[in-house]
C-alpha cells in the first residue's frame, strides 16, 4: 500500500515478519480502518446521504472530532450547520471494480480563485482502495475536484502538492 506522490500521511512499516503477516491479514480483511481530509475545489456534488449508522454499518471510521457543516449554496450563509451524523455513500465502479468512498462536508468558504467561488473541506473514508479513487470520485462523481490534483482537476487551482 502506499500514497501518491503529492500526498502527505503517515505509512506503516512492519519491522518484523510476524508484524507484516499482522498487518497484511489486516489489510486483507479490510480492518484498517483509512480517514483523509482534502481540500475540494467548489461546492460537492450530494451522492447518496446515508446516517451515521449505515455508515458504520459499512465498516469505516465515520467519526471525526471535526464537527461537519452543510454544504453551500453560491447564497448560502458560510456558518450555517448540519448534523455530523450525516454522510454521503459514493458506490461508484472504477475501471470495472466496485469502488466505495464515504464522505461529508466539513467546512466550505468562499475563494475567489475557486470553482464556482467556494473551497470546501471534506473527510474522505474510502472503503475500498481502487487506484486514485478519492481523487477520481471527488473529481468526476461530486464534480469537486482535490486542489493542487494536477491530473483530475480540469486545470483549476494546480499546485506541487495535493491538499489531501
Amino acid at each position: 500500500h502506499k500514497l501518491d506522490k503529492a500526498t502527505c500521511g503517515l505509512l506503516i512499516v512492519a519491522k518484523t515478519q510476524p508484524a507484516l503477516l499482522n498487518l497484511s491479514n489486516q489489510f486483507r480483511e479490510r480492518k484498517v480502518k483509512k480517514s483523509y481530509t482534502a481540500l475540494v475545489n467548489g461546492i460537492p456534488r450530494i451522492n447518496d446521504v446515508i446516517s451515521l449508522e449505515e455508515a458504520r454499518a459499512l465498516n469505516v471510521d465515520a467519526t471525526s472530532d471535526v464537527p461537519s457543516v452543510a454544504p453551500q449554496s453560491s447564497d448560502a450563509d458560510a456558518d450555517s450547520t448540519e448534523s455530523s451524523s450525516t454522510w454521503n455513500l459514493i458506490d461508484d465502479p472504477l475501471a470495472g471494480q466496485t469502488s466505495v468512498t464515504v464522505w461529508r462536508t466539513i467546512k466550505s468558504c468562499r475563494s475567489i480563485n475557486a470553482q464556482d467561488g467556494y473551497l470546501t473541506l471534506v473527510d474522505l473514508k474510502p472503503k475500498t482502495g481502487r487506484f486514485h479513487q478519492l481523487r477520481r470520485h471527488m473529481a468526476w462523481v461530486c464534480e469537486c475536484p482535490i486542489v493542487g490534483d494536477n491530473h483530475y482537476d480540469g486545470g483549476l487551482l494546480k499546485g506541487d502538492a495535493l491538499a489531501l
